[in-house]
């Protein structure tokens, strides 16, 4: 019965307008023009990929709420390239594990939604709760991989001369963080709908 209770409530239907949020996300070649503008814009730094891949796991985090995609896509695309720079096998994997479970804490997350479901607790509360503590690890976990490879340099180099761009570049791909910030801002920003009644659109 308790089961059958928690199916027949139309909540629930968020989770699966997720999952399929982060299909779209993953197969359109939106995650690649995410990480095409971090590498550009922080490839100089020692790390910078690894910092980069954090900052995407903390925005696929913001518009789906799975840590499996971001875990999934970043180590399709980020970690052959991280490997390619001669990153440290361990700081290239860990950093994907990592990033990828703030899915779990940023809003919007499906552990929640599916937590305030079944124990009958304010979705948007849950959401609010797991905010600050989301972004707090995304900010620590990037803090500990400057401060890492400013010691050991070799654990993450920076690019190489020859594939960094000009600042004309650098702006210019700025147009492929439009749309993760985009989305974002109309599943949380707008509060003109609850994120069951957006999802049904999308």
């Amino acid at each position: 019965y308790a089961t059958m209770d928690v199916q027949n409530m139309y909540t629930i239907v968020c989770v699966p307008g997720f999952v399929f949020t982060g299909i779209i996300l993953q197969n359109s070649g939106i995650a690649d023009d995410m990480f095409d503008t971090i590498r550009k814009w922080s490839g100089r730094l020692k790390g910078g990929l690894a910092i980069g891949v954090v900052i995407i796991c903390a925005l696929f985090g913001a518009m789906v709420g799975i840590a499996a995609v971001g875990t999934l896509t970043m180590g399709l695309i980020a970690l052959p390239a991280m490997l390619k720079r001669n990153y440290d096998k361990e700081l290239a994997m860990g950093t994907i594990q990592a990033g990828g479970a703030l899915g779990c804490l940023i809003p919007p997350s499906v552990v929640f939604a599916l937590y305030g479901v079944i124990a009958r607790q304010s979705i948007g509360q849950l959401f609010m709760a797991g905010l600050f503590p989301g972004l707090m690890l995304a900010g620590l976990f990037i803090i500990y991989i400057v401060i890492r490879c400013h010691f050991q340099p070799h654990l993450g180099p920076g690019l190489p001369p020859e594939e960094r761009v000009s600042w004309n570049e650098k702006f210019v791909s700025l147009k492929g963080l439009v749309f993760p910030f985009l989305l974002i801002f109309l599943v949380l920003g707008t509060g003109r709908s609850t994120q069951t009644l957006f999802l049904s659109v999308l």
